[in-house]
């Protein structure tokens, strides 16, 4: 678990106190080199574990205080992958008769049981290598799965700038269409190139998010074998010294002595009053086990919680590069549009670009090819620009409808419909080359569609679109309004 700079402003205050028995006080420097090493030392790091049990043990037992000492040992504890279990207060021992136990047989459980901790720990270390190797060898191939793309990329951009060049040159065009095109498809390339950066980097980061996971989560399952395995030693050594008492005391009762010595009731207490302090011992050795492993499970937790939340803040950064970049080229194709064919969309509606349009293609001062490429952008500029002329009149106009609806002011009788009507006459049409206007079906469709959100009543709208020869076609059956208008 990662020790935070409050644990180490803690550790430092307790340090500087003196935890050693000859109570000398650290200066800062000897603060900073011991944190030092506590880090980097793993035997150092438990030498000083054990020498703080010592004196927790040595002044506990001439009644001293040592809740210096317990801080120290907890932030000693805190630089371990695993943490150390604190010395527990030495019980007072009530004299009585001992038991004779079997060291052979004591020893024997010792050694099966860390021989089987050190089995499945073994076996657990072997298996998050292997998924971390696995992780790594898909990073380490990363570069051979991305760049094949990249180069597809650029073949793909070098094919599309050659025809577009070979069409401007076949159309005659000098810098003009052709060098915006040949700008667009460079600056479509570089943009999927970047993609494809983004992509393998995206993969590496989740590959390496994925191996320090299984590094973390090796570590805790690691310290939960040892708990366990170490719980079933204990309970182990508990049968065995059980099986051991009661085989005295059933010799005790034939033989009439115990141990060479005459049975006696007190004799009887003393064994029970031990077995008393043992559970309790037990029970404080199991508290701390859990206590440990819920502030080591709750660490775990804290640091995923923190690892996901910088990798959305990532990503959230990526995204608005993104939108940035958009705005920017997008802002860039306008400025090239005003200045190729001196429209301004922006003061402009879509209608008078496309009168302007057509009269210098009747006059002779536009070719057709390029008339038309200038039509399509200035519909694009049009539609997508929200500060287009034409975005900002139905922007008031939907405001206008919106204010009309919040004061339940609904339109139903055919004589409301004249504002609608003219709206239409006056802003959706197209001219043709003749210069005759026609109405724009299609932009009326997209208009009565946005009335159909804004509290205009379903008699009103359909009255508007029998006018224009449109189908009405109710998105949700079971709401009112949110029509889609399409020619019949």
């Amino acid at each position: 678990m990662a020790l935070t700079q409050a644990q180490i402003d803690e550790q430092n205050k307790i340090y500087a106190k003196g935890t050693s028995s000859k109570g000398i006080v650290a200066t800062k420097d000897q603060i900073s080199t011991n944190n030092k090493k506590l880090l980097e030392d793993a035997i150092y790091r438990q030498s000083e574990v054990d020498r703080t049990n010592t004196v927790i043990n040595e002044r506990t037992s001439q009644g001293l205080d040592t809740t210096a000492q317990n801080k120290y040992l907890g932030t000693v504890n805190s630089y371990n992958t695993t943490p150390t279990t604190p010395a527990p207060p030495p019980i007072q021992q009530v004299p009585v008769q001992q038991v004779p136990q079997q060291p052979s047989v004591q020893s024997n459980i010792t050694e099966m049981y860390n021989s089987l901790g050190q089995t499945q720990v073994q076996a657990l270390k072997q298996r998050i290598a292997e998924a971390k190797a696995s992780q790594q060898a898909m990073i380490n191939q990363a570069p051979q799965q991305y760049n094949p793309l990249r180069a597809q990329s650029e073949v793909a951009k070098s094919q599309q700038l050659r025809s577009v060049l070979e069409q401007s040159a076949n159309a005659g065009d000098r810098g003009g269409v052709g060098r915006q095109q040949a700008l667009l498809t460079q600056t479509e390339g570089a943009n999927r190139l970047n993609s494809i950066d983004m992509q393998q980097q995206n993969f590496v980061d989740s590959a390496n998010a994925e191996i320090s996971r299984l590094q973390s989560e090796g570590n805790y399952q690691e310290a939960e074998i040892l708990a366990n395995v170490k719980s079933q030693e204990l309970q182990a050594a508990i049968a065995q010294s059980n099986q051991d008492r009661q085989f005295g005391l059933q010799e005790a009762g034939l033989t009439g002595t115990y141990n060479g010595n005459q049975t006696l009731a007190g004799q009887q207490l003393g064994l029970q009053r031990e077995g008393q302090l043992f559970d309790q011992n037990m029970a404080t050795d199991t508290f701390g086990l859990n206590k440990q492993g819920q502030e080591f499970s709750q660490g775990l937790a804290t640091d995923t919680f923190n690892l996901n939340k910088e990798g959305q803040t990532f990503n959230q950064g990526i995204q608005t590069q993104q939108m940035g970049l958009q705005q920017a080229q997008f802002d860039q194709g306008v400025k090239e549009f005003e200045a190729q064919f001196g429209l301004n969309l922006r003061q402009q509606s879509f209608s008078e670009a496309q009168a302007a349009i057509q009269n210098s293609i009747s006059r002779g001062n536009l070719s057709v090819s390029r008339g038309n490429l200038a039509l399509s952008n200035a519909k694009f500029i049009a539609d997508n620009d929200p500060n287009s002329l034409d975005n900002r009149v139905r922007a008031e106009q939907l405001k206008q409808l919106k204010n009309e609806g919040n004061k339940s002011t609904v339109v139903s009788t055919p004589t409301d419909l004249k504002p609608f009507q003219d709206y239409i006459r006056t802003n959706l049409y197209t001219v043709d080359t003749q210069g005759n206007k026609r109405t724009d079906l299609a932009a009326v469709g997209d208009y009565l569609g946005k009335l159909s959100e804004t509290g205009v009543s379903d008699a009103a709208l359909t009255k508007l679109a029998q006018n224009y020869g449109l189908q009405a076609t109710q998105v949700n059956p079971n709401l009112s309004g949110y029509y889609n208008f399409l020619g019949k």
